[in-house]
């Protein structure tokens, strides 16, 4: 008996919304073309310009510190002892860790932009 009463309920509800017109009463204010309002010509070329060159500052100099970072890592890590690798081992990975973030966080962000000015 529940179940039939909730499906009833269900049903009027989806009936009354359907039913039930959706007008507007809205009519021209005459304020013109609205997507143009508040802009200034040349001002979003100039913004977009300076943050393209901010964001491939970023993304070149956080691709160049990972990869020098990663190859100082190889290095010291070639040239110390068996004894002196297996220490070294633990505090690598956090460089590792890193220098994977800061290389995608950095291609992220040019990821996002351009995402974001297509909208």
């Amino acid at each position: 008996m529940k179940k039939y009463i909730n499906i009833s309920i269900i049903l009027i509800i989806i009936i009354t919304l359907l039913l039930v017109p959706n007008l507007s009463f809205a009519e021209d204010l005459g304020l013109g073309d609205l997507d143009s309002y508040g802009q200034i010509v040349g001002e979003s070329n100039r913004f977009d310009n300076i943050v393209n060159s901010v964001i491939q500052i970023i993304q070149t100099v956080g691709s160049i510190l990972s990869v020098i970072v990663l190859i100082v890592v190889g290095i010291r890590y070639m040239l110390y002892s068996a004894a002196e690798k297996a220490e070294y081992k633990k505090t690598a990975i956090a460089y590792i860790i890193g220098c994977a973030m800061i290389f995608s966080i950095s291609n992220l962000l040019s990821i996002i932009y351009g995402v974001v000015k297509d909208m």
